[in-house]
């Protein structure tokens, strides 16, 4: 092979090996920028928010899913208020016993019959809701409590067992004879004045006080499943007004 010729052959031979050095540096370029462009452009889903200098996805889940309303916790309460306008919270049971009197001939205890009578009924105890509203719920959002202010309890009724009435044997004087027999007129008013009697008793402070005890324990349990139902973290406290 001439001279000529072989200086020729590797001038070739040089040529092709830039190029493959060129080709080969292009195809690890290529390779390099589709990492690249594929780990910068895949789509990414963002949480905004920042807690203490930083981004944290779970704090800001839970304070833009998790957080409730004042008006949510409103409208649930008022929403058991209002089918529940009168909730009777204790029945406390009574007994009063009166004497009847029957006076005979010239009011002479010898002719004179006397019977003592015991009656029994209950006083119902009742938490009116009839005029709840929102401005009886108060959320505080930071300690998670919902303050809850309800009437204090009142006496609405004394149901009258007339079936459990126990009458006691007649006293009879010496001269008097037969049993005591009241008129429907006179059993009635009997009646009315051992309600009357019932009702003072009943509504005496103490009867009151632990009515109260009762309402304010049972309003806790009704408001607390009724907040609870929309985030179990956060407590009820109950004020009776």
């Amino acid at each position: 092979m001439s001279e000529k010729k072989e200086k020729f052959m590797e001038k070739i031979r040089n040529q092709l090996s830039g190029l493959q050095k060129f080709l080969l540096g292009l195809l690890i370029g290529c390779l390099i920028g589709s990492f690249f462009v594929y780990f910068h452009m895949k789509p990414k889903v963002m949480v905004e928010g920042v807690v203490d200098g930083t981004e944290n996805a779970d704090v800001v889940l839970e304070e833009h899913l998790l957080t409730h309303t004042t008006a949510e916790f409103q409208e649930a309460v008022l929403g058991f208020a209002k089918t529940h306008s009168e909730l009777i919270i204790m029945e406390q049971p009574i007994t009063i016993t009166t004497t009847i009197t029957k006076a005979g001939l010239g009011n002479l205890a010898i002719f004179s019959k006397v019977k003592n009578v015991t009656f029994k009924g209950e006083g119902i105890y009742t938490v009116d809701l009839s005029r709840f509203n929102a401005a009886n719920v108060v959320v505080n959002q930071e300690k998670k409590n919902v303050v809850i202010t309800v009437p204090s309890a009142q006496l609405q009724y004394v149901s009258f067992l007339v079936e459990e009435t126990e009458y006691e044997d007649t006293e009879r004087g010496l001269l008097a004879f037969g049993d005591i027999k009241l008129t429907t007129e006179e059993l009635n008013e009997l009646e009315v004045k051992v309600k009357e009697t019932m009702s003072e008793h009943l509504e005496e402070a103490r009867c009151l006080e632990d009515a109260n005890k009762i309402a304010q324990l049972k309003m806790y349990q009704f408001f607390q499943e009724v907040v609870s139902a929309i985030e179990a973290t956060y407590t009820v406290t109950i004020i009776l007004k």
